[in-house]
């Protein structure tokens, strides 16, 4: 588990995963905590698939990494 104090910086880390092609498409560092906001860029020809997402966060020393959370399906 991530220790979330005001020392550390978070970075989220974003997935979607499409079930139908067996495809993920991921960022890494996608945005630091106090941004607190991300984007995953998902290229046109998969945004009206069906998809699966998660989230997880991590530590800038690397030490540390949270459970992924699951965020919702789009498309279904």
């Amino acid at each position: 588990m991530v220790n979330y104090s005001k020392n550390n910086t978070i970075s989220s880390m974003l997935l979607a995963y499409f079930p139908n092609t067996n495809t993920s498409i991921y960022t890494l560092y996608a945005a630091n905590r106090l941004k607190g906001t991300a984007t995953l860029e998902i290229p046109e020809n998969l945004r009206s698939q069906y998809m699966e997402t998660y989230v997880f966060f991590i530590a800038a020393n690397h030490k540390q990494v949270s459970n992924s959370v699951y965020t919702g399906s789009l498309n279904k």
